[in-house]
């Protein structure tokens, strides 16, 4: 029986070249400039704006097998390469990144909340 390929289900992710486990699903951008449509009086589109939002990856990872080193080097670090790729082949990395926001660690599944923003993300 012929399939099409998997599309999607499962994704890994590297930090500097070194690969973390994730929990369920992760989000990046599918573009960073949204649009928002300007309408006149009447409702109709005379316009758009565009609010640019920096690039991520956001998801929630295991802390199992991560080291204090690992963990110093992705708290610390500004200059971190963060890649998630995906069962299809696609990938998406953020460059020149770091942690952004607060994350707390949820002992009861050893897992982390984390976002990773940077300079820039490329498909």
């Amino acid at each position: 029986m012929a399939t099409r390929g998997k599309k999607a289900g499962t994704l890994w992710v590297k930090v500097n070249g070194r690969q973390i486990s994730a929990q369920g699903s992760m989000t990046c951008p599918f573009y960073t400039k949204p649009r928002t449509t300007q309408l006149d009086t009447n409702g109709k589109a005379v316009n758009y704006t565009e609010e640019p939002i920096a690039p991520y990856i956001s998801g929630t990872f295991y802390t199992t097998g991560l080291t204090d080193d690992d963990i110093r080097e992705i708290s610390e670090s500004d200059t971190l390469t963060v890649t998630a790729a995906f069962k299809d082949g696609a990938s998406y990395t953020v460059s020149d990144g770091w942690l952004a926001g607060e994350s707390e660690i949820n002992l009861d599944e050893a897992t982390v909340p984390l976002r990773f923003e940077g300079m820039e993300g490329t498909w």
